[in-house]
């Protein structure tokens, strides 16, 4: 009888076994993390943000909203690595004060309008004008921001200032549908 009983809890160790092996390497290969086109994008964050123009964010939430909305020149990859998005090449000057970026070609606004220099320049001009009340006002003051031609503009800073580049993740904004638009409102 011992035997019997040892044979049997010996076969239900072994399926038992079996089984959590089984759903285990399931379960891993149901979880393997990939990329796929169309879908929704849901984000959960707690609180409410208050505006979706990135000029005048007021927090992680509104910076969150916008930058589903707006591009800039940088950003941060998934694995916190520093990449060009609407830029394609950043070049820095020998004395640490002039930054030159060539833009990605063929990129185009959503109803259709070429992105240029212009729109960088336009950008960083509103945020600088003390009317607009930017949070990021002091962030951008002595800056020359200067669209060389339509595909690259260049910044100019007073001084050295080793993390200027990370400025560059700023959502860019489209001049020809704001720039009418007074920068007081």
């Amino acid at each position: 009888a011992r035997r019997f009983v040892a044979s049997w809890l010996a076969l239900v160790l072994l399926l038992s076994g079996l089984t959590i092996a089984g759903l285990v390497r399931v379960f891993g290969a149901s979880q393997a993390v990939t990329s796929a086109d169309g879908g929704t994008y849901t984000e959960g964050m707690i609180g409410n943000f208050t505006n979706l123009n990135p000029l005048f964010g007021a927090g992680v939430l509104d910076d969150s909203a916008s930058r589903l909305i707006f591009n800039g020149l940088f950003r941060y990859d998934s694995n916190g690595e520093f990449v060009p998005d609407l830029a394609k090449e950043l070049k820095v000057a020998e004395d640490r004060k002039t930054y030159t970026i060539t833009l990605r070609s063929g990129v185009t606004w959503h109803d259709g309008t070429q992105f240029t220099a212009e729109d960088v320049a336009y950008t960083v001009g509103i945020i600088q004008n003390p009317e607009t009340r930017s949070p990021l006002f002091s962030s951008w003051q002595g800056i020359k921001v200067t669209a060389v031609n339509d595909q690259e503009v260049s910044f100019e800073l007073p001084a050295p200032f080793a993390p200027f580049p990370n400025a560059l993740t700023l959502s860019i904004l489209p001049e020809h549908l704001l720039k009418d638009i007074p920068a007081n409102r």
